[in-house]
């Protein structure tokens, strides 16, 4: 089997994301996903759904994190519907460095897309609105949720 070639780091910036517990990026999580809301802000609400365990490609995930990171996707597809009203969500994930991968632990985009999407332009809202965004969609995901973010979802 051919192999791909990864992005070379010294440490997994999800890993260490997840060992740092409650960082103001985390939105939710469950035995086997996190979804946090990533800090580089092409589109306002913008998050990725990383699984707990470190694996680097969709390749190595296996059927039980597959199932829940789509839930994981599911939900705060939902959240970004009811609250930021986008013309569409975009879900997209890559795989080694030809696909544009620069961490080397799968992760999964969910981005609300509107009509006046610029990609070319980033990161978008300064950092204290990023911090006002990751508040909103932690509480919408728990109201939507009816239960705590610490709880298993899978």
């Amino acid at each position: 089997m051919k192999t791909m070639k990864l992005p070379e780091t010294d440490t997994c910036f999800f890993c260490d994301l997840l060992e740092a517990g409650d960082h103001w990026s985390l939105l939710a999580q469950c035995s086997q996903t996190a979804t946090f809301l990533n800090g580089r802000q092409f589109e306002v609400g913008q998050s990725v759904v990383v699984p707990r365990r470190h694996v680097e490609t969709i390749l190595e995930l296996n059927d039980v994190e597959c199932q829940a990171v789509m839930s994981a996707a599911r939900r705060i597809s939902a959240v970004m519907m009811d609250k930021f009203k986008p013309e569409g969500i975009l879900i997209y994930q890559n795989n080694g460095e030809a696909s544009g991968q620069e961490v080397p632990h799968f992760h999964l985009h969910v981005v609300p897309r509107q009509p006046s999407s610029d990609w070319r332009k980033c990161p978008g809202p300064p950092f204290s609105s990023i911090v006002m965004i990751r508040s909103l969609l932690a509480v919408l995901l728990l109201t939507t949720e009816r239960t705590s973010r610490f709880l298993d979802y899978a």
